[in-house]
Order: structure tokens, then C-alpha cells, then sequence
């Protein structure tokens, strides 16, 4: 077999505007702009003089480049490697672009992850595209004109920039930092025309890692600031929607109240400036405290007892547990479905029974109307088994008992289902009814609310 040597070799430049004045690049087509290289594939020139059997080559031949570590070829610097197509040599000179691992973005990828350290490569030399290869002796050190690369990949950016990193050991590592130690804004991105794109887009299959963790996360912010992140659109861009199929667990927003936690502490707070509302959601105490109305539309659905403060900490239900009308043979109609009613002819009464309720006298208060416009009747109640029992009587009659028709309605005042009060700056804002105290705002700041006309009428009075 011949014997392949190359006596003289040049790594010599980028693919870039520097190897503009050699005649072999006339046709490449270099994008400058503002001083960064908009169009890089990771290629470097690399010129030579081949000699074979100790005369200078002529013919076609491909070559192999593999980098190393040492000028001895001990430790291999990176996995990709390089194999040219047949290229023309000339009286032993040649000139080729090397583009580790065959793609730009395997390219880039080796001068990212390797381009700033010492490296040597490893040539072979081949009549045949694909070798066998005949390697050369001696390793060929690399020059700072392909180093430049690092500088070019590694440290600007390119615009538009589109990347794809891979790293072989799979272990995490930061892939963009951005500093500032002089304050002010480390990054910024605006969008000058209209686009069905968001500005920043964070997606992957696992987003949050394998392990979920409080470490984890498409975006973590970390800041001894009091607001952690400032988002301000026109229309639902600060909203998040999370919808999966095939988890039940899932979140649209996570947010955590830590623990001993002030009544000035909320996992998500939220103002409407029109009307002067608010709302904190997971206070330390509640679900969530609301500053304001609480307008629902359709049925309103409540996980537990909905209850009014007429004073500080001494709540009653907001409606009746049980409500309806009664016809005179006992059958309810227009009445909630935990109410029963029947006649019981004998003791000439009705005895209505609530589901899951023992009603007795003082805990339950009830009010029982006779729908009756010709004659003057009225209702008792009383108790009995935990049944309300009603009787109508006729005035006219000798005050006998009769059947009628009548309405009722049952409370049942809960002096253990309070609410407690907790909005920032010790405020009242124990919702579920109209707010006539102070409305807290952001900071535990709050506000006197204008006084209604009837109460300025009685202090003008007084």
C-alpha cells in the first residue's frame, strides 16, 4: 500500500469572511451584519500538502479528522468525527472544509461544547470515500483561525437563533445564563408586529423533570423582591390553561403558603380597579378571602356552609337549609328535595322531616305561612323526634284544627361553621355577603368606604 504523508498543513480559517481572498471560496456567500456571523455551519478551511511514497500526490482522496486531547493521540477530545468526500489533489496541494460529525448543528455542537480547549487532530488519508483509512504519524495541532468557531457558536447569538443541544452524558446543565451585576434588566423580549405566537415559549415532554420537586420547573424565578414576576396584556396572556387527559392531578397555577403564616399572606392575590374588589386565594387560614362581592352566575355550589356575619365571629347561614310549599293532603310542591311532608290524619297535624337534620327547638328556627285568603287561620310549630310539626287552626271555627295549605321555611343558625377574619391589615373581609367595612388592598393599604346616603341622613340628624 502507498504510503501517505502530508509534509505541510494549514489550518487556516472559518467559514467566514476572513477566507474571502482565497480564489477556491469565490462562490461562497458570507452574511455579515453588525459584526456577527448570521450564517455558520461549524465548517473550517484546512489546506495541506500531500505526498505519497515521498512524491507529491496527485489524484482524488478523502480524509478522515478526529480530534484528540495530546499531540500523542491518547485521549479522544470529542466522539464526532469527520469524513470527506474525494477531494482534487493538485501536485500534493489540497483544500477542504472539515464540518465535525457531517451536519451544521453536530458542528456547532463540537465547537459549544470543545471549542475552547487545546486539541489536536488525528488525519487519514484514503483513495476510497468511507477507507479504509491510513493514518498519518503525526497529529496536526489545532490553529486559533478554526478556533474562533467557539467564539463565533459558543458566545453570540445569531438571529434568528434556532438550536438543538444534545449532550451525551443526559446529565443537567445550565444551557443559557444571562447576568447582570449591574442591575437593571437582564432580559428583555417585545414583539413589533402582530403574531399568533407568545414571545417566550417554554415546552418539552417533561418540563418539570422526571422528579417533580420544588426545584423543578419550565421557568423558576428566585428573587428577594416582593413580586417575583410582573406580567401586564390586553386581553388573557397572563392567564395559564393546563388540560391533560390522562392525569387527574394536574395544575394550571401551584402556588404555596408557608407555614406559621400572617393573615397578611396569600398565595395568589387578585384587584379589580372598576370595582374595587379583591380576592386572596389560600390565605392562612381559607381557601381563599374574598374583598367584595361574590357574584356567581347560574346555581351556586358551595363545599361546605356558606354562613353571614351579622357580628364579629358570630355567623348564621346566608339561606334556608330546607324551603317549600305544603298543600293540604300533606304533598310538597316548589320545595327544596331534602323536605318531606305528610299528613297525619289522627293527631290532625303535619309532620315535616329534613334530610340529615334533627330539628329541634332553639338550633332550628321556622317559619310557617297559611295560604289561605278567605279564612283566618294561623300556624304553630313545635317539635317532635326531630320532626317540625305544624297544625293550622280556624279562628272562626272555635279554634279547631283543620287542613290548609301553607308555606315553610327552616333555618338552622351554625355557631361552629365561622369564618375568621383575616384580610391584610386586620380589615373584616369575611365574604359571601355584600362588604361594608374597609376593602384591603395590596400591602395590607386600606381604604374607608364612602358612607351610604341613609347613614350621612342619620349622622346629619344626630
Amino acid at each position: 500500500m502507498k504510503r501517505a504523508s502530508i509534509l505541510c498543513i494549514a489550518i487556516a480559517a472559518l467559514s467566514a469572511p476572513a477566507v474571502a481572498q482565497h480564489a477556491q471560496d469565490a462562490e461562497r456567500v458570507f452574511e455579515v451584519q453588525s459584526g456577527l456571523v448570521t450564517v455558520n455551519d461549524g465548517t473550517f478551511n484546512y489546506q495541506g500538502f500531500l505526498e505519497v511514497d515521498g512524491q507529491a500526490a496527485n489524484g482524488m482522496y478523502s480524509f478522515r479528522f478526529e480530534a484528540f486531547d495530546d499531540p500523542n493521540g491518547f485521549d479522544i477530545a470529542h466522539e464526532l468525527y469527520f469524513t470527506s468526500e474525494l477531494v482534487q489533489v493538485v501536485d500534493g496541494l489540497f483544500d477542504l472544509d472539515v464540518q465535525m460529525g457531517g451536519t451544521p448543528s453536530e458542528a456547532r455542537r463540537f465547537w459549544r461544547e470543545i471549542g475552547n480547549q487545546e486539541m489536536y487532530f488525528e488525519i487519514g488519508v484514503s483513495e476510497v470515500e468511507g477507507g479504509p483509512y491510513t493514518t498519518l504519524g503525526t497529529l496536526s495541532k489545532l490553529g486559533w483561525s478554526a478556533r474562533a468557531q467557539y467564539a463565533g457558536i459558543a458566545e453570540s447569538l445569531r438571529f434568528p437563533y434556532i438550536e438543538t443541544y444534545t449532550n451525551p452524558d443526559g446529565t443537567p446543565i445550565t444551557m443559557i445564563s444571562l447576568t447582570s451585576f449591574f442591575g437593571g434588566t437582564v432580559l428583555e423580549m417585545n414583539a413589533v408586529r402582530d403574531t399568533e405566537e407568545p414571545n417566550l415559549v417554554l415546552h418539552g415532554p417533561s418540563t418539570y423533570g422526571i422528579d417533580f420537586g420544588t426545584d423543578n420547573g419550565a421557568m423558576r424565578v428566585d428573587t428577594d423582591e416582593p413580586v417575583g414576576i410582573t406580567s401586564f396584556a390586553r386581553d388573557f396572556a397572563i392567564a395559564g390553561f393546563l388540560f391533560d387527559e390522562t392525569t387527574s392531578n394536574g395544575a394550571a397555577v401551584i402556588a404555596q403558603v408557608r407555614s406559621p403564616a400572617g393573615p397578611g399572606n396569600s398565595a395568589l392575590y387578585a384587584y379589580n380597579w372598576h370595582n374595587n374588589n379583591d380576592v386572596f386565594l389560600a390565605t392562612d387560614d381559607h381557601a381563599a378571602v374574598f374583598g367584595g362581592d361574590v357574584f356567581a352566575e347560574g346555581n351556586l355550589r358551595v363545599s361546605g356552609e356558606p354562613v353571614r356575619d351579622f357580628a364579629a365571629d358570630a355567623p348564621s347561614p346566608i339561606g334556608p337549609i330546607a324551603y317549600g310549599f305544603v298543600s293540604s293532603n300533606g304533598a310538597t310542591s316548589g320545595a327544596t328535595a331534602n323536605m318531606s311532608s305528610v299528613w297525619d290524619a289522627p293527631n290532625e297535624r303535619y309532620v315535616i322531616s329534613v334530610d340529615n337534620e334533627n330539628i329541634t327547638l332553639g338550633p332550628y328556627t321556622s317559619v310557617v305561612t297559611v295560604v289561605d285568603s278567605f279564612e283566618p287561620r294561623v300556624a304553630t310549630t313545635n317539635t317532635v323526634l326531630g320532626n317540625l310539626i305544624v297544625r293550622i287552626w280556624d279562628l272562626n271555627s272555635g279554634n279547631i284544627a283543620v287542613q290548609d295549605n301553607f308555606q315553610v321555611v327552616i333555618y338552622k343558625a351554625n355557631p361552629n361553621a365561622f369564618l375568621r377574619s383575616g384580610a391584610p391589615g386586620g380589615v373584616d373581609a369575611d365574604k359571601y355577603y355584600e362588604q361594608t367595612g374597609s376593602s384591603p388592598v395590596l400591602g395590607g393599604v386600606t381604604t374607608e368606604p364612602e358612607p351610604s346616603p341613609q347613614v350621612k341622613e342619620l349622622t346629619e340628624r344626630e
